[in-house]
């Protein structure tokens, strides 16, 4: 495993672990669901599987704009932003164009 990671240029610590947390969130991130994922991963309990469940600021903002629903995601989205965990991401949001520049 060792001699894999460096032809990949990976310099840190990989052990089979680190394979399995990769395989499991990527699962979840592309769109697999929970139940499915808790089979392929041999968990009995589903809070096992949950624990990989991950988000994301750019996540939250992508879903809320994924609604496409007119005035409403725009205000959802006003709601959403004033969040404080969110003015501090604006930059890199106005950046991905979700947002114009004069809006904040």
């Amino acid at each position: 495993m060792r001699s894999m990671a460096k032809k990949a240029l990976i310099y840190k610590r990989i052990h089979p672990h680190v394979i399995r947390h990769t395989f499991t969130t990527t699962l979840l991130y592309k769109g697999a669901d929970l139940k499915t994922v808790q089979a392929l991963m041999g968990h009995s309990h589903i809070r096992t599987t949950e624990r990989y469940l991950h988000s994301t600021d750019d996540r939250k903002v992508e879903a809320i704009w994924s609604l496409k629903i007119g005035n409403l995601t725009a205000a959802l989205f006003d709601a959403f932003r004033k969040d404080y965990f969110l003015k501090s991401k604006l930059p890199r949001i106005k950046e991905k164009g979700y947002i114009a520049s004069g809006n904040d």
